[in-house]
């Protein structure tokens, strides 16, 4: 394994680099994306497409964690918390392979607990489904893509294992494109419907092809330099090594973005395309040809290039595709779109109808692939294509009924963008917007104006009347723009009619939502979406060419980005104040931009070149201390303001008035989170404003997700002790949040009162200190004293949080003995990791620590079982009664959790002391220590030179007591139960789960003095095989008991053939299990011979035991084996290769 050089860090990488998607070129030329060896391919290389990854899988996978269950989700949270403590403590390698572990294990999870393998009480499991069974591959396969993704955020992985590092990327490539869209895609149909999913996954398949599926350089790229195109017209030249994706990958995401869609189409409405329906067929046909039209149209920046062709080959399967997908594209669209929900509309009747619009829409389908092929002005000539649109109007209008006095409307309105496509003058766009114009007037007053109705508490025609002004409004900016007149100009036209479609979709589409439950579409929400998007895109063209000034794009974007809100909370204002907090969070951007702009013209005039030109620009993007300030301050002041607004937004999306929590934490995330994208751009990387945003957004999600009670006055109602009856609050009486009353969650049982957590606050104090302490937010914060406090101040709080909250009712003794046993447990580590030189004035310190902790815990236990809580409340008593258990008992039961979190958080620290000391002796001169180093003998001198030479074998003490509390744990609360959901709380499934407690084992001075390094493994796996066999044991000696039990009562013969088979199976599930024991504890071959006579041993459980215990020993026994015959394999290798 190669070294890392001196100067990369082995942690995960922060920077995050997205490279844009495929770049326009002429048409009829392939874009030819360069990839060139880095500088530093020998080590280090970043990922360079973190955003784009996060944009697709971060949707997905929070979709798949909100269906997931608490199980699956509690375990991925651990999962990521203890990868990035593991990461913090500079262990890469240990991190990612606890992300990988937690990762497979919600995977299997998920597996197992999916409804359609849950049985019911009474009735047998049931099969699953071909749906479910697709359901949960996908998540399958999105977790692998999780698990890659963060594979390629540690820079050592690049290093030492590049063949990882781009299988890792190959995969992101190859299955994004179909697992990120069948996911979205099936949580829109969840939402929805079933009806529109195609559509649905039409649109997501779409953007994510272009994102993925195009050739882009890889970020592991090391041979040289790749071409694609190269000087060919459209082709491929080279193989695809220096490529992010595979041609295997690409050519599958291609085939199901072009095949998917229609086929989830014919599955869904199969039965009325068998029924030969019309507006079913033309939507399969429309889906079907939709794909091939986009491959066809993007084929010159690369969609194709899987192919391998090249020039005139390239060329005419291009056109070909082309011109097949237009012919179906039309039709279906003319079947599914106009005839279907726009057939009211036009009065002229069948067949005379078709024979009008269908030449109308493959006239228009004919010039627009003539424009995107380059055609247009070439082998198309301009005069043809201006006839041709002009009697494409004709019919249009023909067909839709338009009076003769009317009819020059259309016309010359084509033919004044025909001319205006040519020769680009003011006076041909002005017939163009002329005919159009009045066109719409005679459309809008012809069908809606008269219709004497409110719709929403808005009549019909001021509907209309804004309909119309937004159409001018259009027109008239596309006017200015096209005139070429001063920028600024364009920009107020733009800005004033970008801002009044918004006021208009908006209300359009608030009517079509108060209208749904009638079954009247008026405006759905994709088209909001669609329209939001798009306007985006074309704010950025214009302002990339010059068109739009840097504060008209600006002002633009905020307003389509704060349209998007509308779709969340129809019926309240939110857009509004979205647009408002968005410009207010971005106006320093916008500033600061345009006067780095004019500072650089500046020094460009002035004389600076080069660095120092930058530099000057670079200052000119800086914010003062006190504009800083400023811009929070009116950030929070806006986030304060629209507090109702996003008071009604949260209601709306959840059914039901928030909870007090709930809106603080979003409030105060919001509130953060507004002067994060100034702060992060436009102030140094440590300054204040900066950390306390972060700070105030981890806050907010630390309110939302324990949501502890907060007092009623000074919230919703008015403080009783104020004078002269002043009454400040946050809220009034129109937006009274829900006061969370937690537990019960047990309606109709009785119980008097709910209990209400305030203890929460308890873990909301050290959650908070170690966000301030970690950010050095306060001065004080950012000494060691001041952390070892926090740390301190934190274990008692966690402390008497788990006592009043796993103990209530029990006096204020056992509370301050559980509080302190963690208080000291905290001081303990605080002491023992703590940097700086070792001095042996430290070891009686943390000998009394230690033993206070050990002394709390039979004290605790004493109390527990010989004094009796004081009260419990009704609700606590009428769970213990319907659950059978006493509150003793229940006491115990928190009591062993506390232990055995206490007990491994004090073997953690003290393995964790070790390595450093180790580390220090391992580290020579030149030689920098990455990583977690494993101790060896020589930290045994350093330990005993500093008097803690009683540290390891109390980090095993801690180790193996962790161990046992759990297990006793899972045995008083898991019981005998062997359903697959609870296997985590039975007593096997337990040991297995503790069982890696033992990988904090090291060797000392009493018990294990000869344990070294490689021998890491075997003790765990020694537990768990042992704890297995003595289960199993103990279940054939309990059906012994039994039987006999049996005979005594009914005089009936004892089974001994039940009793003799099991334990026979049970001894022939041992051999394989002892011998890879053996081979982890002296890591030498040990012959094939023994391994190939008791591999087959486990067969006879696997086929006769009765005994699931049994049996899962024979099934870890064969992979036991499996993993013993390859690391033997490699050792006999790597020997070879010695000699």
């Amino acid at each position: 394994m190669s070294a890392i050089p001196p100067g990369m860090s082995p942690g995960m990488s922060a920077r995050s680099t997205s490279t844009s998607g495929p770049m326009g070129g002429p048409p009829g030329h392939a874009h030819v994306p360069q990839v060139r060896a880095s500088s530093t391919s020998g080590g280090g290389a970043l990922f360079l497409y973190n955003v784009r990854v996060a944009l697709a899988i971060v949707p997905a996978f929070a979709l798949t964690l909100g269906f997931a269950g608490k199980m699956i989700t509690g375990l991925l949270m651990v999962g990521g918390m203890t990868a990035y403590v593991l990461e913090s403590a500079r262990a890469p390698a240990a991190s990612l392979g606890v992300a990988w572990a937690f990762l497979a294990t919600a995977n299997a999870a998920q597996w197992f607990t999916a409804p359609s393998h849950v049985a019911s009480s009474t009735a047998a499991p049931t099969v699953p489904s071909l749906i479910n069974v697709a359901q949960q591959l996908l998540v399958s396969l999105l977790h692998l893509m999780v698990g890659a993704w963060f594979t390629l955020q540690f820079k050592f992985i690049p290093v030492r294992y590049p063949a990882i590092a781009q299988a890792c990327e190959h995969v992101l490539f190859g299955l994004c494109p179909l697992v990120c869209a069948a996911v979205l895609t099936w949580g829109a149909m969840l939402a929805t419907g079933a009806a529109a999913a195609p559509f649905v996954y039409l649109c997501m398949s779409s953007v994510f092809y272009l994102a993925f599926g195009m050739p882009q350089p890889s970020s592991f790229q090391r041979a040289g330099r790749v071409a694609i195109g190269g000087g060919n017209k459209l082709g491929f030249r080279g193989d695809a090594t220096g490529l992010a994706s595979t041609r295997a990958g690409a050519a599958a995401a291609a085939f199901a973005y072009a095949v998917l869609p229609a086929a989830l189409q014919l599955a869904i409405h199969l039965g009325p395309i068998l029924r030969l329906d019309t507006t079913e067929i033309c939507s399969l046909l429309l889906l079907g040809t939709a794909p091939m039209v986009v491959l066809a149209l993007s084929a010159p920046y690369g969609s194709l290039w899987w192919l391998g062709l090249e020039g005139f080959s390239l060329d005419v399967l291009r056109h070909t595709a082309l011109l097949v997908g237009l012919i179906g594209l039309v039709a279906g669209f003319e079947g599914r779109v106009v005839f279907a929900s726009f057939g009211q509309y036009i009065h002229v009747p069948s067949p005379w109808s078709y024979l009008l619009v269908t030449p109308a829409l493959y006239a228009g389908a004919a010039l627009f692939a003539s424009h995107f092929t380059g055609a247009l002005g070439g082998t198309v000539d301009l005069t043809v294509a201006g006839m041709l649109a002009v009697g494409a109007a004709g019919a249009g209008a023909f067909a839709m009924g338009v009076p003769l006095p009317v009819m020059p409307a259309p016309l010359v309105a084509a033919a004044g963008f025909a001319l205006y496509y040519e020769s680009g003058l003011l006076r041909d766009y002005l017939l163009f917007a002329l005919g159009a114009l009045l066109f719409m007037v005679w459309f809008v007053q012809h069908n809606f104006w008269f219709v004497d109705l409110d719709v929403g508490g808005r009549p019909v025609h001021h509907i209309c009347r804004d309909v119309l002004v937004s159409t001018a409004l259009v027109l008239l900016a596309c006017g200015v723009s096209a005139c070429r007149v001063d920028a600024h100009a364009v920009g107020a036209a733009f800005v004033a009619s970008g801002t009044f479609f918004t006021h208009l979709e908006a209300g359009l589409y608030r009517l079509s939502w108060a209208s749904a439950g009638h079954g009247e579409v008026v405006y759905p929400a994709w088209l909001v979406a669609v329209t939001s998007f798009a306007g985006v895109a074309a704010v950025r063209a214009l302002s990339g060419g010059g068109r739009l000034p840097g504060w008209a794009a600006w002002a633009l974007q905020c307003t389509m980005a704060g349209k998007v809100a509308v779709l969340v909370a129809p019926e309240t204002s939110l857009y509004v104040a979205v647009t408002v907090l968005v410009v207010a969070a971005t106006l320093p951007s916008m500033l600061l931009a345009a006067r780095a702009k004019v500072k650089a013209e500046m020094g460009a005039s002035s004389g600076m070149v080069g660095a120092a030109l930058s530099a000057h620009a670079r200052q000119a993007q800086r914010m003062s201390a006190p504009q800083a300030w400023a811009h929070a301050t009116i950030c929070w002041a806006i986030v304060a303001w629209n507090r109702f607004a996003f008071f009604e937004a949260l209601q709306v999306i959840f059914g039901r008035r928030p909870s007090d929590a709930l809106l603080i934490g979003c409030l105060l995330g919001l509130a953060g989170g507004s002067i994060l994208p100034a702060a992060a751009r436009h102030l140094p990387t440590h300054s204040t404003l900066r950390r306390l945003g972060l700070l105030m957004c981890a806050g907010g999600v630390l309110m939302v997700i324990l949501a502890p009670p907060l007092p009623m006055q000074g919230m919703a109602y008015c403080p009783h002790f104020l004078p002269m009856h002043l009454c400040p609050r946050l809220w009034d009486e129109a937006h009274v949040p829900f006061h969370a009353h937690d537990d019960p969650a047990i309606y109709g049982m009785g119980a008097a009162g709910a209990r209400e957590h305030w203890a929460r606050w308890l873990l909301v104090m050290p959650l908070a200190s170690s966000l301030v302490g970690a950010s050095g937010l306060l001065p004080a914060s950012r000494s060691g004293v001041s952390k070892g406090f926090l740390t301190v101040a934190s274990g008692a709080a966690i402390g008497w949080y788990a006592a009043l909250e796993l103990l209530p009712g029990y006096g204020f003794i056992l509370h301050s003995l559980v509080g302190g046993s963690c208080a000291a447990a905290a001081a303990f580590c605080v002491f023992l990791l703590a940097r700086g030189p070792a001095s042996p004035a430290a070891s009686p310190i943390l000998a009394l620590l230690i033993m206070v902790v050990f002394v709390s815990i039979p004290a605790a236990f004493a109390l527990v079982t010989y004094f009796p809580p004081e009260a419990l409340d009704a609700v606590r008593e009428n769970v213990l009664r319907k659950s059978g258990m006493d509150s003793a008992s229940e006491a115990r039961s928190s009591l062993l959790v506390v232990n055995a979190c206490v007990m491994a958080a004090l073997a953690l620290a003290i393995k964790l002391r070790q390595s450093r000391e180790s580390s220090r002796d391992d580290r020579g001169p030149g030689i920098k220590s990455h990583g977690m180093a494993y101790p060896r003998q020589s930290s045994d001198a350093t330990l005993r030179r500093i008097g803690l030479a009683w540290l390891p074998t109390m980090c095993n003490a801690c180790a193996t007591l962790a161990f046992v509390f759990g297990l006793c744990y899972a045995e008083a609360d898991g019981g005998e139960a062997v359903s697959v959901p609870g296997f985590l709380l039975h007593r096997d499934g337990a040991a297995l789960c503790l069982a890696p407690l033992f990988l904090l084992l090291c060797s000392d001075s009493m018990l294990l003095q000869r344990f070294a390094h490689r021998q890491r493994y075997a003790p765990p796996v020694a537990v768990a095989a042992a704890s297995l066999a003595l289960s199993a044991a103990r279940q054939v000696a309990a059906g012994r008991y039994a039987a006999e039990r049996h005979i005594a009562v009914h005089g009936d013969g004892v089974d001994f053939v039940w009793t003799l088979r099991n334990a026979l199976c049970l001894l022939c599930a041992l051999p394989s299990l002892a011998l890879f024991v053996r081979f982890l504890w002296e890591r030498g071959v040990l012959g094939d011979t023994a391994l190939l006579l008791a591999t087959p041993l486990n067969a006879a459980p696997l086929l006769f035991s009765d005994l699931s215990t049994t049996r899962a020993l024979a099934v870890l026994g064969v992979a036991c084996a499996c993993v013993q015959y390859i690391a033997a394999g490699a050792v006999r290798r790597t020997g070879l290769k010695l000699i």
